[in-house]
């Protein structure tokens, strides 16, 4: 771990990264509410690290912690606006969420109110209707997903700004090894990722990395989730 452009900290695994999460926001003021927002690629290990994150308060510090994943903000398949610049339907397309909603919710938990995480259906694209996930609210919350940096940006004073890079390469093979379970080619995966994925994560998802207080690289760890 070593700090680069001036108090922005660079860590080179999960582990590094996940001690010095727990260290900055174990020393949280007693009675405010802190944020941890981790953004980065497809693949990179953000669900994996919130996951460790939760695990380490609760399990070292009796802590619960409030996760949100952006992910359960996805607009339906029908809605013109999941299309990229050029008409294709891209969930990783800043567009594809709804995040208004998902910017509420996070306020709402900074403020000490439970909310109800929607239910997406990733397999139908679809949210299920009259269906979601009860978020207890609590003084230690993380949201995370492709731009949870960027959205969140004003929501919160003072958050911990996470973002996990991840080696190309590397990347697109954890998106084989996912996806290929749900019966798509490598070929198709290929296409996809360096068509529609890797220039919309060049255009949009990256940048935030300027805007992090820390910057974690993910290249060796197994992930559970992403």
């Amino acid at each position: 771990m070593q700090k680069i452009n001036g108090d922005q900290i660079l860590c080179f695994s999960i582990e590094e990264g996940l001690d010095a999460i727990f260290k900055i926001f174990s020393s949280g003021i007693c009675g405010k509410p802190s944020l941890v927002e981790i953004a980065g690629p497809s693949c990179s290990g953000k669900t994996y690290l919130a996951n460790r994150v939760v695990e380490k308060f609760l399990g070292e510090m009796g802590i619960v912690t409030s996760q949100l994943k952006m992910d359960s903000y996805f607009k339906d398949i029908d809605d013109s606006t999941v299309c990229d610049a050029f008409g294709r339907i891209n969930f990783d397309w800043p567009g594809a969420y709804h995040i208004s909603e998902f910017q509420n919710n996070v306020r709402l938990l900074i403020k000490g109110k439970d909310i109800m995480e929607p239910d997406y259906d990733i397999q139908r694209n679809r949210r299920r209707l009259n269906s979601g996930k009860l978020v207890k609210a609590s003084w230690r919350i993380i949201a995370e997903r492709l731009y949870a940096i960027d959205v969140l940006q004003g929501i919160h004073t003072g958050p911990i700004k996470v973002f996990i890079d991840v080696d190309k390469e590397i990347q697109l093979q954890r998106m084989k090894q996912r996806n290929i379970k749900y019966g798509i080619s490598e070929l198709a995966i290929e296409t996809t990722f360096h068509k529609r994925i890797y220039p919309c994560q060049e255009k949009f998802v990256e940048p935030q990395k300027k805007m992090a207080d820390m910057v974690i690289v993910n290249n060796f760890e197994k992930r559970r989730g992403d």
